[in-house]
């Protein structure tokens, strides 16, 4: 289950893992397991966001578009951030992975 938590933490934080002096393995899962649930909440709310287009004028003068992310970017944007935020909140550092 350790192992589980510690490589979901690690795909959450986009390639980083997370540390924290002292804690237990048991700990730390229970800690990730709360994050991510954090993390999906936000991702629910981000997915209820629409894509929108923008109309606009280039630097040259060529009329452009400009769409903000779609659901799914902000979706994922706001679990890791979300993730991140919480695993912070409770002390975790994030270190890079190998």
């Amino acid at each position: 289950m350790l192992a589980a938590a510690v490589f979901l933490a690690a795909c959450t934080a986009g390639g980083a893992s997370w540390s924290k002096a002292g804690v237990s393995g048991e700990t730390m899962a229970v800690d990730v397991d709360e994050c991510e649930f954090f993390g999906q909440t936000a991702a629910l709310s981000a997915a209820n966001q629409p894509t929108t287009t923008y109309p606009g004028v280039s630097s040259s003068g060529k009329v452009v578009t400009t769409t903000t992310p779609g659901a799914g970017a902000l979706s994922y944007m706001a679990q890791g951030d979300a993730f991140a935020r919480c695993m912070t909140a409770r002390g975790y550092k994030r270190t890079s992975s190998p």
